[in-house]
């Protein structure tokens, strides 16, 4: 603390001020100016009018800061002032480390703006070019079955017309050459819609009801137990129990029963998918879900296994071989919860 007189005379100081500034005590007694070497600016934080005023300095890497007060007796200034010097070095070394943070903050946010608006025209970009894509795709695809139903036009009027049993058999395997080519276009129908659209969550009991499954279903005593259970997954997630039923009706030997139950474990939820037919053999386990292989086009398990891991589900097939086939789908924590049987119904009537 240093107290100014009227004449702007330095009249007393405390034993802090020695220790704050670099004065002593011979000071007492001289103009406030003789305190503008060891406080720049000093003369600035003393205005004419005796107005309160503050300014922080910078003394000898220390961060000092000055209040000056009028002095008032019984409500009337003396014409003598206040001054209050304060080691604010901590206060302001943080003020100006968050200072620079924010600075570089703002630098990063700056950037990553910059990074989003590019990315957003590159999206653009490439929403564009599949879109033309996809275009090209069905013309092309459409042309394509045109011809194929050509050609198996022809061919079935020449196996009518042709009397050898040889040749016949050569026209059957140019049809059903034909045939796999039209499941392989339309394969590619399905495919491209892959990912095309964001996650979205979906009740899995639901898609039991869809006509297309449900009509597969009618051939099968069903147990379904998975009320009220919703994956978050790709919107072509239906396709996954239609194709794993439609493999029971070609593979399965003549099953007569689908169960679907599920299990919470410590690292996810395990639908599982089980049939009363053969079974899947041993070697077979795997390259089931490989892309070509099986007796048609060998795309629906493959299929399945696109689909899935989109989302981060993966399936795996686990039955007895003679036993029935048995599918396990696995959904990580996060992909999956539960909703009420009343939600249930709300969905339902909103179908």
């Amino acid at each position: 603390v240093i107290v100014l007189d009227a004449q702007d005379r330095i009249v007393e100081m405390n034993f802090a001020a020695g220790e704050i500034l670099p004065i002593t005590d011979e000071i007492i007694g001289q103009q406030c100016s003789a305190l503008s070497c060891c406080l720049p600016q000093f003369m600035e934080v003393l205005h004419p009018d005796n107005a309160t005023s503050t300014r922080i300095v910078e003394i000898r890497e220390r961060w000092i800061e000055i209040r000056v007060y009028p002095i008032i007796r019984r409500g009337v200034q003396t014409g003598g002032r206040l001054m209050i010097c304060i080691d604010v070095t901590d206060r302001e070394i943080a003020r100006r480390t968050l200072s620079g943070r924010n600075q570089l903050l703002e630098d990063m946010n700056s950037q990553l703006q910059r990074e989003i608006s590019e990315r957003k025209k590159a999206e653009q970009s490439l929403q564009l070019a599949n879109k033309k894509l996809n275009l090209l795709t069905s013309i092309t695809r459409h042309d394509v079955l045109n011809w194929v139903t050509v050609i198996n036009g022809y061919t079935q009027i020449l196996e009518s017309s042709t009397p050898g049993e040889k040749e016949r058999e050569y026209l059957r395997r140019v049809e059903l050459a034909g045939d796999t080519i039209r499941e392989i276009i339309s394969f590619t129908r399905t495919y491209e819609d892959i990912g095309s659209h964001l996650p979205q969550w979906i009740e899995v009991r639901q898609i039991f009801s869809e006509p297309e499954i449900a009509q597969f279903m009618q051939h099968f005593v069903e147990d379904i137990r998975i009320s009220g259970l919703q994956v978050y997954g790709d919107l072509m997630f239906s396709k996954v129990f239609y194709n794993l039923i439609d493999n029971t009706l070609r593979h399965s030997g003549g099953a007569g029963r689908i169960t679907i139950t599920g299990r919470e474990e410590e690292k996810g939820y395990i639908i599982i998918y089980e049939d009363d037919g053969v079974g899947v053999p041993e070697p077979d386990k795997e390259l089931i879900f490989r892309q070509g292989y099986g007796k048609n086009s060998g795309l629906g398990m493959f299929l399945i296994r696109e689909i899935l891991e989109i989302t981060g589900m993966t399936i795996r097939e686990s039955g007895e071989p003679g036993s029935g086939a048995r599918f396990e789908i696995f959904i990580p924590r996060g992909r999956y919860r539960f909703i009420s049987e009343s939600e249930t119904s709300d969905i339902s009537e909103h179908e």
